[in-house]
């Protein structure tokens, strides 16, 4: 029997590369195997164009996400769905655990999360720099100190496998390779094979370094080119509360989510192919 795959932030433009990736390049997946968890109806009109099982579901009703893992047998869960909420996260951990106990089959987590937390102008020690260092037991014992942490990787490990993927902003990766690590990573749990998870299952996708500010005036003259914005400059935001507001995230968040100058080492990745 098949094993199926729920995919939550499917919408976006990283997972959406996922979903299709795992479509045009891994015959091997079908599309009945996969299933995309969505906010809107907008948003389901454009995945059912794909072929796939399309779930309109609250993410923080746990008993509605328990329903939907056990009723469509889903034993892999791809989140990327608003790394920055716990409550989003813990009930699909747990349908995943009561769906291992019932069906007595291996499940499968796969976190996505951001890797300028783990920078030193983050508050990270700057003597765990490799995703082979003890992460968990540092996120742990720093889970208390700092209010990003504390909120964004703090995960419940249950007894199923748990993985982490750590993307990021000036340590970049393309579309195409953090795609690649994504299926590959999938296709490992789907077919139970042993690869690092758990405390020692954090995969950081990282390629090479690009600077922010160059990455930023070529992003603004495309925008510009394609009639989104007024200037081909970007512009600096008046004030820290400003930007947290425009994207909706407390401001506290918002250092980790931009900070430069990172140097976290990937290792993981090249383990498993």
């Amino acid at each position: 029997m098949s094993r199926n795959i729920l995919i939550t932030g499917a919408a976006g433009y990283i997972v959406g590369s996922i979903v299709a990736n795992l479509l045009s390049k891994h015959p091997e997946t079908t599309k009945q195997q996969v299933f995309a968890a969505v906010r809107t109806d907008e948003q389901a009109k454009a995945l059912s164009t794909l072929g796939i099982n399309v779930l309109k579901v609250d993410l923080s009703d746990e008993q509605t996400v328990v329903n939907e893992i056990s009723s469509h047998k889903i034993s892999v869960i791809v989140h990327a769905a608003n790394s920055i909420n716990p409550e989003l996260a813990l009930p699909l951990i747990n349908a995943l655990a009561k769906q291992k106990e019932s069906a007595g089959k291996p499940t499968h987590f796969i976190h996505t999360s951001g890797l300028s937390a783990f920078y030193a102008n983050s508050g990270w020690p700057r003597t765990v720099n490799k995703d082979t260092d003890a992460v968990f037991e540092t996120e742990k014992e720093f889970a208390d100190s700092y209010p990003i942490r504390k909120s964004m990787h703090k995960p419940k490990v249950l007894h199923h496998s748990l993985l982490y993927l750590l993307s990021s902003s000036l340590q970049a990766v393309h579309i195409s390779g953090l795609t690649a690590l994504y299926c590959r990573i999938i296709h490992a749990a789907l077919k139970n094979e042993e690869i690092s998870s758990g405390k020692e299952g954090y995969y950081s996708a990282v390629a090479h370094e690009t600077n922010m500010w160059e990455f930023q005036d070529h992003l603004a003259a495309a925008m510009k080119a394609r009639g989104l914005v007024s200037s081909n400059k970007p512009e600096m935001y008046p004030s820290d509360e400003f930007a947290a507001d425009a994207i909706n995230v407390p401001v506290e968040f918002l250092g980790a989510l931009y900070k430069s100058g990172g140097n976290f080492t990937a290792i993981r990745p090249q383990s498993i192919g």
